[in-house]
C-alpha cells in the first residue's frame, strides 16, 4: 500500500494519528508490566503466606 499523506494540523508520525493501535499497545504495554507480578510474586505470596497446598501455585 502506497504512504498515506499526513493532513494539515495532524501529527506528522502514523502511529499517534491511529488511535486504537496506540490506545491496545498502551494498554499491553501496562499489562506487561504487571506480568512478572502476577507469573512470580502472587504465586509465592500465595503458597507462602497463606494455608494453600504448595502444589495449588507450582508449575
Amino acid at each position: 500500500m502506497p504512504p498515506v499523506p499526513a493532513r494539515p494540523g495532524e501529527p506528522a508520525l502514523a502511529v499517534p494519528r491511529d488511535r486504537p493501535y496506540t490506545l491496545l499497545t498502551l494498554l499491553d504495554t501496562v499489562m506487561l508490566r504487571y506480568m512478572p507480578l502476577l507469573s512470580l510474586v502472587l504465586p509465592l505470596w500465595i503458597a507462602r503466606h497463606t494455608a494453600a497446598p504448595a502444589w495449588l501455585v507450582a508449575r
